[in-house]
């Protein structure tokens, strides 16, 4: 729709406030829209949330268990910090996923309710500072290139920022084997 003949300058109109959701089918996903950022108008900076560990050190080794020399090369990229600073460049910050991660024990505990309203306050802080959001509000990878049922967060900010706009897109990725 956005990109289509009839749009030649290939341009995606995403005025403040706009949330921009898609289908997450792999951890490149995020890098992937860095290619898609160039296109999008006005150029403001975005918010987007990742996995608190993905903006960590020896994220790699740690996530993918790599063997061999790709054990190698994954630990000079984690020295490197590239992986965390490349991600902070294009606009992510580290959210908590107390739903997945630790429930039980929060819940437990009491603390459950009070982490999340602080990571949605952080979120809606981050877009009513003058930032647009880039989400994947399926909670989960899909590799279809459809969106799958959304998340109840999606409709949460809708109700906490005035005038809000979405725009969906869809991630496929053709590969060769």
């Amino acid at each position: 729709e956005y990109f289509s003949e009839n749009n030649r300058d290939r341009v995606l109109n995403a005025h403040y406030p706009t949330v921009i959701i898609g289908n997450h089918v792999e951890e490149g996903d995020i890098l992937a829209l860095s290619v898609i950022y160039k296109a999008i108008q006005p150029k403001i900076k975005f918010a987007i949330p990742a996995r608190e560990d993905v903006l960590k050190k020896n994220f790699l080794i740690k996530e993918f268990r790599p063997k061999g020399t790709l054990k190698l090369i994954f630990g000079l990229i984690d020295k490197t910090n590239l992986i965390p600073v490349l991600l902070r460049y294009i606009g992510c910050f580290p959210v908590k996923r107390p739903f997945r991660d630790n429930a039980r024990e929060l819940l437990k505990s009491g603390e459950l309710r009070g982490m999340v309203d602080q990571e949605w306050n952080i979120l809606i802080e981050r877009v009513t500072s003058g930032r647009n959001l880039f989400l994947f509000p399926e909670g989960t990878f899909n590799q279809d290139g459809y969106l799958n049922q959304i998340k109840r967060g999606v409709y949460f900010i809708r109700t906490k920022i005035k005038d809000v706009r979405f725009i969906s897109f869809t991630l496929t990725y053709d590969y060769i084997s």
